[in-house]
């Protein structure tokens, strides 16, 4: 088992994420999301292949993966032994925003 390292960047973005709903729906929703992605990335540390290459982040020459939970995505690296969660994105923006924080 691999161990789940989170970024600054990624921690920062799940945060504005539950901000955001708690304010915009209920506390109850944006704990279920926290909690999703959470789970799900902790997850990856069984199974650090399992999520697709991202190809908007291949010109940076690095192995970037994804994985889907609800309507996010959840960017991460697999490095030695260790899996580094680098962004949590939201699929309904523009793709080219991905690169913000991974450069």
């Amino acid at each position: 088992m691999l161990k789940v390292k989170w970024t600054f960047h990624a921690i920062s973005e799940l945060k504005s994420i539950y901000i955001y709903y708690k304010l915009s729906a209920s506390s109850v929703v944006a704990e279920k999301i926290k909690r999703d992605v959470l789970k799900a990335a902790q997850g990856l540390s069984k199974h650090p292949l399992s999520g697709q290459l991202e190809e908007h982040l291949s010109s940076l020459k690095k192995d970037h993966r994804y994985i889907v939970v609800g309507r996010y995505k959840i960017i991460y690296l697999v490095i030695d032994k260790e899996i580094f969660v680098v962004d949590i994105f939201d699929t309904r923006q523009d793709p080219d925003k991905l690169d913000r924080s991974v450069k």
